[in-house]
């Protein structure tokens, strides 16, 4: 078993995740934590769009509104306190979950 998979394993037991059914929710902790200790990747490029999607992963956050002023816009009501993973999403290409997304990996 490779090392990342049998973390992962451990990850699930710890925090009482069923495998296939909560490989979502296994992504947001994985993002979490690896938010903390790496940085974004040098190869990230581009902006975000304000499309929202990376706030409803798994579930929706509480701070996330919608304006519309021609066009649907994510508002972060809490942007300037938001967490590191919020600041750092996608940090590596693995991570990012949707292809919406401004940012992408040269």
């Amino acid at each position: 078993m490779r090392y990342w998979e049998n973390k992962k394993l451990i990850l699930f037991k710890i925090v009482g995740l069923r495998q296939e059914a909560d490989s979502k929710m296994y992504g947001k902790i994985k993002r979490a934590v690896t938010s903390l200790m790496l940085p974004v990747e040098e190869n990230r490029a581009g902006e975000c769009k304000n499309c929202g999607s990376c706030c409803m992963l798994v579930f929706r956050c509480p701070f996330i509104k919608f304006k519309e002023n021609g066009s649907i816009k994510a508002v972060c009501t809490v942007y300037q306190f938001r967490p590191p993973q919020c600041m750092k999403y996608p940090r590596a290409e693995s991570e990012q979950v949707h292809k919406q997304c401004g940012y992408y990996f040269k």
